[in-house]
């Protein structure tokens, strides 16, 4: 899980001290200013999924927040060769997976250094390998994994609309509904510029289904600052919000940071943010019921005799079969589907084809 990296991070940084302090120094992580590259693994032929399948596309991230160590310890942002990208999406779609998921460590800075290699003309970013991706043939879809709004704007949220096979699905960290939060947590952009790519996508597709993180009780976070970030929730209405209480990251400039917030108050305010996220979650789902979407089914309960998957806008759905050798032809398949009601965790359909 992408969340636990910091504290493998941290847990690797104390083994080295202790190890450095037993036999004398020693290099276990190469120094930042090393870096430079994007080291090619090979490309992945197979995967436990059958259906989506998961793309590392950069490495490394140039944000230095106040609270994450992964810059020092990752290196700046480093892209990996379109080609090779290309060359793998092929052969897992070959094998038949549906969907490809690009990851990275910062997604969203690939292609943001000043000497990256791009055929592509009027395109930059991110948008360099969606566009090469999204002109592949066949029946699949690309979906993009966290990206940050340091580095995502409105501009380019809605340059990224005209591709069709890329889902109508972005998590989009917030971390803080408070200016004065988000400017002492580094991150460069303020509660305007995120609603201003809200607006963009939701204009476009009042479906759009937006994810996000926020972190509660971070150093200085006063009461009213926890009421923007609820506010924000509220106001954004996102399909999930994962909320963290703040913790402490050796070697981080939050970490020596005055004001830090009691325990309690954390657990106090992590428990109202999750109540109020869950309401949200609930109103998105509403709002969906009646539409149309493509979903990828991965799963056949025989105990319900349904199967489900994935919308395009990440709503889990569930669909009654007829019996099990229907629901099992179903699987890795992308089917329309119309939304009727919210069920367990996410909605209830119908086939549109029936």
């Amino acid at each position: 899980e992408k969340n636990a990296l910091p504290d493998h991070i941290e847990k690797l940084l104390q083994d080295r001290q202790i190890k450095k302090e037993q036999e004398g120094p020693y290099i276990h992580i190469l120094p930042r200013e090393e870096l430079k590259e994007y080291e090619e693994s090979g490309i992945i032929t197979s995967m436990e999924s059958r259906t989506r399948a998961y793309i590392k596309i950069q490495d490394g991230c140039n944000q230095f927040c106040s609270y994450c160590i992964i810059p020092y310890a990752r290196g700046a942002a480093r892209s990996r060769a379109s080609q090779d990208i290309i060359r793998e999406a092929k052969s897992l779609l070959e094998k038949g997976f549906k969907e490809l998921v690009l990851t990275g460590i910062n997604t969203a800075l690939y292609g943001s250094e000043e000497d990256f290699r791009s055929e592509e003309k009027d395109v930059y970013g991110i948008e360099i390998i969606v566009k090469q991706l999204n002109d592949l043939p066949g029946d699949f879809r690309i979906r993009l994994s966290s990206l940050e709004p340091t580095v995502i704007n409105a501009s380019l949220a809605e340059r990224l609309l005209k591709y069709d096979k890329l889902c109508h699905h972005m998590h989009l960290s917030l971390q803080s509904g408070s200016d004065r939060i988000l400017k002492a947590m580094n991150r460069h952009y303020g509660r305007k510029e995120y609603l201003e790519i809200v607006e963009v996508l939701r204009k476009a597709d009042a479906g759009y289904g937006l994810t996000t993180d926020v972190i509660v009780g971070f150093p200085g976070e006063r009461e009213k600052d926890f009421k923007d970030s609820a506010d924000m929730v509220k106001r954004v209405g996102f399909l999930k919000t994962h909320v963290f209480p703040y913790s402490k990251r050796p070697g981080t400039k939050a970490a020596e940071m005055r004001e830090q917030v009691d325990p309690q108050t954390k657990k106090a305010r992590s428990a109202e943010l999750i109540r109020i996220a869950e309401e949200s979650s609930r109103d998105f789902l509403k709002g969906t019921i009646g539409d149309r979407r493509k979903v990828l089914f991965e799963e056949y309960d025989d105990t319900s005799g349904m199967v489900s998957g994935f919308s395009d806008n990440y709503i889990k759905v569930y669909c009654q079969v007829d019996d099990e050798k229907h629901g099992q032809c179903l699987l890795n398949t992308l089917k329309e589907v119309k939304f009727s009601e919210i069920y367990l965790d996410g909605v209830r359909g119908t086939f549109c084809d029936k």
